[in-house]
């Protein structure tokens, strides 16, 4: 993938160096898949086919631990929510734009998110709610985050859609040697 990103600031115009980012792809988890342990509240589970879903209005929690699922879907109004270290491994699609993810710790390090699956189209759909802390590595899929909110964490992705009102803030804390990615480095190359 490469990237030459633009940013205005403070009426001076940014740019990136042009930069290739060769992310290390994500092993796929399954089949099988999750036995559907440390999932509670209510939801819909297909362990043979890896799809988890949370209709709309209704809650889950996935506990403490790691989840490999195919598909995973937050319908309209769904809350699922974190409470310690997880790590969620995809085969395929997650459809979370509808939903929430509240993840309690506020430590974008305790919701990894993370899919094997590699496509042309949107595979990997985000929706912040008031406010997102999570960890997303997807690099063979198109990412959209849409709703207004808060971003909080990191997002790789083939490429990465931002709709709506969201603010994106980086956290600094998790670093990115293990992803053999590198940070962009900002030169001012216009003023006003």
């Amino acid at each position: 993938v490469a990237s030459n990103m633009v940013v205005h600031a403070n009426n001076r115009k940014f740019v990136s160096a042009l930069i290739t980012l060769d992310p290390d792809p994500v092993p796929a988890c399954g089949p099988p898949y999750s036995d559907g342990s440390g999932i509670s509240g209510k939801f819909i589970y297909n362990q043979k086919k890896g799809e988890f879903r949370v209709k709309g209005k209704k809650q889950a929690v996935l506990a403490p631990g790691s989840y490999c699922f195919k598909n995973v879907t937050l319908d309209d109004g769904a809350l699922l929510t974190v409470t310690g270290p997880t790590n969620v491994t995809l085969t395929e699609k997650a459809n979370l734009e509808g939903g929430t993810i509240r993840n309690v710790t506020h430590v974008p390090n305790n919701l990894q998110i993370r899919s094997s699956y590699k496509a042309k189209k949107t595979c990997m759909k985000l929706g912040t709610g008031a406010e997102m802390y999570a960890i997303v590595y997807a690099p063979g899929c198109r990412t959209t985050v849409k709703r207004d909110g808060d971003f909080y964490g990191m997002i790789v992705g083939r490429c990465v859609h931002f709709e709506n009102k969201i603010n994106f803030h980086y956290d600094e804390y998790i670093g990115v040697s293990e992803l053999a990615l590198k940070r962009f480095d900002w030169r001012p190359i216009a003023t006003d």
